[in-house]
């Protein structure tokens, strides 16, 4: 938001005082927004800000909402601030999200999971056992949904990494290692 009026300048000031956040006029990159809300923030570091910055954007992008989360689980829990946890917020959001998926897409996505945070699509389609064609539309309808998004051609990624993070904590044990076998055994055949 630009400019805030009335009603909204109140409920941004109450919302700045319960959230730690940081009003940003200047046209600042990302990475120094994030610099200066980890310094801001109170929160323990561990390590130099710069390097918990940088782990920061590579985990959320960014994200308003996950960096956000992040800080809270670190003060709330009052644990040294951890850019791989996936705080609960997150984790429920992303299980909610996970959940409404019908079934193709949602193994899809627990697949590409286990693929990585990079994946070629080739890798998916050989250990899928949906038909080349309905992959691909599966796949992106998961980046219109924003879970991925194509780096190139027959290439994806996860949107953020604490959202793979979170759609790996939806998988059990056993779908898991279920889902590992798929994948080695698809990448012994290639």
């Amino acid at each position: 938001m630009r400019e805030a009026a009335g009603p909204v300048a109140a409920a941004l000031a109450e919302l700045q005082r319960r959230i730690p956040t940081i009003p940003s006029a200047s046209r600042a990159s990302r990475y120094d927004n994030l610099v200066e809300v980890l310094n801001q923030s109170g929160v323990t570091l561990a390590g130099d800000v710069r390097a918990v910055a940088t782990e920061l954007e590579a985990r959320t992008s960014g994200n308003p909402f996950y960096v956000t989360q992040l800080v809270l689980d670190a003060h709330s829990t009052r644990r040294t601030f951890d850019a791989a946890v996936v705080p609960d917020a997150v984790a429920q959001l992303v299980a909610r999200r996970f959940d409404a998926l019908d079934r193709d897409l949602s193994s899809t996505l627990a697949l590409a999971a286990i693929a990585g945070p990079e994946f070629d699509l080739a890798t998916i389609e050989a250990c899928s056992s949906l038909p080349p064609e309905r992959l691909l539309d599966l796949v992106e309808a998961l980046c219109r949904q924003r879970f991925l998004f194509e780096l190139d051609a027959e290439r994806f990624a996860f949107a953020h990494a604490l959202v793979r993070d979170a759609v790996l904590a939806t998988i059990g044990p056993t779908r898991r290692q279920r889902l590992h076998k798929r994948l080695a055994d698809a990448l012994a055949r290639s």
